[in-house]
């Protein structure tokens, strides 16, 4: 994003992916995403807060959620985390949310 700051540490990449996570489920309509953060909660017990740490556990509620939609929105969260951090993003057939996260922590040490 333009002339935003690049993350630099594990809170500031923490926090990068919450808004990665916002915008990207953004697809589905406010309202909609503010309905998944609470099923997410209630059902499967990742609070919106915990996501960075719970990314198995969030996966497997869009999963449940969205079924195959999953894919799709959670390549649109990993976009925007790229873009955010300023890697160049690179679509991987059998990636998840977490394989995306984990790569983007790696390249820029925020884990």
């Amino acid at each position: 994003m333009a002339g935003e700051q690049k993350p630099q540490g594990i809170e500031e990449f923490r926090k990068a992916v919450l808004k990665a996570v916002d915008n990207g489920l953004l697809v589905i309509g406010e309202s909609a995403r503010d309905a998944l953060f609470y099923h997410i909660e209630r059902s499967f017990g990742t609070r919106r807060p915990e996501i960075p740490e719970k990314l198995e556990g969030f996966h497997e509620a869009l999963e449940g959620l969205l079924g195959a939609g999953a894919r799709v929105v959670e390549t649109l969260i990993a976009r925007n985390l790229y873009d955010r951090l300023g890697l160049s993003f690179e679509r991987h057939e059998n990636w998840i949310i977490v394989d995306y996260i984990n790569y983007a922590a790696n390249a820029k040490g925020g884990r």
